[in-house]
């Protein structure tokens, strides 16, 4: 009679234990889920961008003296060293969305809600390569693109995630010719 009771006992540890693995891995795999839907969403719209191309993304734009801010966004300081082009043009419709404190860019994926935001800003190159920054001087100008993508999840800190994609385009409407 006693082996039953401890064997008993002992299945039921176990599984308790198991039930909260299971929860855990369950909850694991949801947030896993979100982050590769955000990214395929910022993926999808640096995809969408790339059609455009580097000029097309100023139009409807203009720089801007105060921009909204993105220091969640911009953890690597991508638009640190950008003059940003965030600023609405009267009369033109922007090819890609301002940016707003409301994304008017939402998808909705398993009833989670994610909002998609573009910043836009020039920055310039020595000829030679380099870093992109704010000097105007430089030959070469470029467009950097960042699209962020946010979602409301009590795995992120202060339940709002984020997951953006960078890139530079060019922002010559002709194609570059290098020396052979």
């Amino acid at each position: 009679m006693i082996e039953v009771i401890v064997s008993l006992a002992l299945i039921s540890m176990l599984m308790a234990s198991l039930g909260t693995y299971f929860v855990s891995s369950l909850r694991t795999s949801r947030y896993q889920a979100q982050i590769q839907t955000a990214t395929r969403l910022a993926q999808t719209g640096m995809e969408q961008a790339r059609g455009f191309g580097g000029p097309a993304l100023l139009v409807g734009r203009k720089q801007c003296g105060t921009c909204v801010n993105v220091s969640g966004f911009d953890t690597l300081g991508y638009l640190g060293a950008t003059t940003r082009w965030d600023a609405k043009v009267t009369g033109a419709a922007p090819t890609v969305p301002i940016p707003e404190t409301v994304s008017t860019d939402t998808f909705k994926v398993n009833d989670v809600t994610y909002s998609r935001y573009w910043f836009v800003g020039k920055c310039w190159q020595a000829a030679a390569g380099g870093a992109c920054g704010t000097n105007s001087g430089l030959p070469v100008a470029m467009v950097r693109l960042v699209v962020g993508v946010t979602w409301l999840s009590p795995d992120c800190k202060f339940t709002i995630c984020i997951r953006a994609s960078s890139s530079l385009f060019s922002a010559s409407a002709a194609d570059p010719v290098f020396p052979q």
